[in-house]
């Protein structure tokens, strides 16, 4: 039992006691973080619970974990589909990653703000670690990665996207996703960005690759549309007078590239063939087509001709030589000769009129104009218009002639050729030659024939002429047999097989008759009268005499035979 005279203990004082013990050992330990953080903050040390790209300094000294951060690398590397790889650093980056920099970073973590933050710091670092490098992601530079990415893009697209196909020598090269593959620096600049940043989480170098999107196949008929030069041949040009040089075609076979092209892998060439077609007609300039050629030529005969009908035909000639028809113009005859008069030049010579043989103003020219004809048949012209005479000619076969008449008949012939036509016309010595120059495109030629259809027949007829002398006899025009002749044209290849035979025209030759003027018949001269018989003289009759034998009565003038004399010349 207590004693009485012991004072009695007051209620709480054991709590107040705890109380106070609490407080003491708090500030204690207070005092003892803050020692410690003081200490800490006087010591070039890290605070725990520090590292850098996974390396643990705490507690390091400066000189400790330089040594120990040497190694990190932090960086990005990105592929693009042509498989240029490029790497980007942190430092390429804009970040500064020197040793010295981390260490300033990781020695200052936790030494700021005032001291209660400083010790909170402290004590949570082991349970919260801190990466100090990690937290220098936020420092990229995305214009320094844009600078670096730029030229890999610039090379990239060059590649793939630049061109979709393009000739090389004899082959199409055709790059699989051109078009399609290509990328901008943007694009590239933030894939390097966000790939840098996710080293940085890991703490070691990261790679990316660059995929495309959704692939759509091109089709090769496309491509092929987009090269393809069709063959051109040399032509005319009708406005400088010159030649468009020839083109050589180019191509390649659809079928055997699509099958390529659907085998190969995205970013895959696919070589093709390409195919040249040569043009029919090859030239660079005019001298290499124009004229080149003798279409054909024709030379007849002027020897039986007067001097007013080679007068003719050389001024008709003359009008004609060095006359170019272009392709689709037509040549007149009249046109290009014009109305024959005496004011040219024109004398008068042998023409048929009304059906008989007249002399007129230009007379002949129609050896001229049957010249052209033969030459235009021979070289496959479109004939527009042609007359045949009305008698056959004898300088060119049946079926080769054109007349003409200045107002009613014309000779028209059309240039249905590619290129120009060029004439010549002249006469030399006893002949008319006529030539037509243009450019044959192939080696065939033609032949003329003719088969006679009906044939007319004519008759010598003698009519009565008082002018003429008794019993002369005159030809005043000789007999023409007629005849209905069609006119057949024959193609032929340069080895002489023939290619087809066509129906040219038909022509229809008049028949006329000898016409012999006869004087009239001579007045008949009378008989002479005989004259009388003298009587015999007596002779004495010694002897008898033989009877003398009477003498004989001479004939009376003949009268002439018409039928024997000699027709003269006409």
């Amino acid at each position: 039992m207590p004693s009485k005279n012991s004072a009695p203990k007051k209620k709480g004082s054991k709590g107040a006691k705890a109380a106070i013990i609490i407080g003491v050992v708090v500030v204690v330990i207070a005092a003892a973080a803050a020692a410690g953080v003081l200490y800490i903050d006087n010591k070039d040390t890290v605070y725990p619970g520090v590292t850098v790209n996974g390396i643990d300094i705490s507690g390091m000294t400066r000189e400790e974990a330089a040594a120990a951060i040497s190694g990190i690398d932090v960086s990005a590397t990105v592929t693009l589909p042509n498989d240029d790889s490029f790497t980007v650093t942190a430092l390429d980056a804009g970040v500064s990653v020197a040793a010295e920099d981390i260490i300033d970073a990781a020695m200052a973590h936790g030494r700021d703000g005032n001291i209660v933050n400083r010790v909170t710091s402290y004590l949570t670092a082991a349970s919260n670690p801190v990466d100090v490098y990690s937290a220098l992601k936020d420092g990229i530079d995305a214009e320094a990665v844009k600078a670096i990415v730029a030229p890999h893009v610039d090379a990239y697209n060059k590649e793939v996207d630049g061109t979709l196909c393009e000739i090389q020598g004899d082959k199409v090269v055709i790059l699989k996703g051109a078009g399609q593959m290509g990328t901008d620096t943007a694009t590239i600049t933030n894939l390097v960005v966000d790939t840098l940043t996710k080293s940085f989480e890991a703490g070691q170098p990261m790679g990316a690759v660059f995929t495309l999107g959704e692939y759509e196949p091109v089709s090769m008929e496309d491509i092929h549309n987009s090269i393809y030069v069709a063959p051109a041949d040399a032509a005319y040009d009708p406005e400088t007078g010159g030649i468009t040089p020839s083109v050589t075609g180019i191509s390649f076979d659809i079928p055997t590239a699509q099958a390529a092209y659907d085998a190969a892998e995205l970013g895959d060439e696919i070589t093709v063939d390409i195919i040249y077609t040569e043009p029919e007609i090859i030239a660079e300039n005019a001298d290499d087509l124009l004229y080149r050629d003798v279409l054909h030529t024709v030379s007849t005969t002027l020897a039986t001709s007067t001097y007013n009908r080679k007068n003719n035909i050389k001024l008709a000639a003359q009008a004609i030589n060095g006359y170019i028809l272009a392709p689709g113009e037509t040549f007149s005859f009249n046109g290009v000769v014009g109305e024959r008069t005496s004011a040219k030049g024109y004398l008068p010579a042998g023409a048929y009129v009304a059906g008989k043989s007249v002399n007129q103003v230009g007379g002949g020219i129609c050896q001229v104009s049957s010249s052209l004809y033969c030459c235009a048949i021979y070289a496959d012209l479109e004939i527009v218009e042609r007359a045949n005479h009305m008698f056959t000619v004898s300088y060119l076969p049946l079926g080769v002639d054109a007349t003409v008449n200045w107002g009613t008949i014309d000779f028209q012939f059309a240039n249905n050729m590619a290129f120009p036509i060029k004439i010549e016309a002249y006469v030399e010595g006893s002949n008319l030659i006529v030539t037509f120059y243009g450019t044959k495109l192939d080696d065939t030629y033609a032949k003329i024939t003719y088969e006679i259809k009906d044939t007319y027949g004519f008759e010598t007829i003698e009519q009565l002429d008082e002018t003429l002398a008794p019993g002369e006899r005159k030809v005043d025009s000789t007999g023409h047999t007629g005849y209905l002749v069609h006119t057949y044209r024959s193609f032929y290849t340069g080895d002489g097989e023939l290619i087809e035979t066509e129906y040219l025209d038909k022509s229809t030759y008049r028949s006329s008759d000898t016409i012999i003027l006869v004087g009239p018949e001579p007045e008949p001269e009378p008989e002479p009268e005989p004259e009388p018989t003298p009587e015999p003289e007596p002779t004495p009759d010694p002897a008898p005499t033989p009877e003398p034998e009477p003498e004989p009565t001479p004939d009376p003038t003949p009268t002439p035979d018409p039928g024997t004399e000699s027709t003269p010349e006409g």
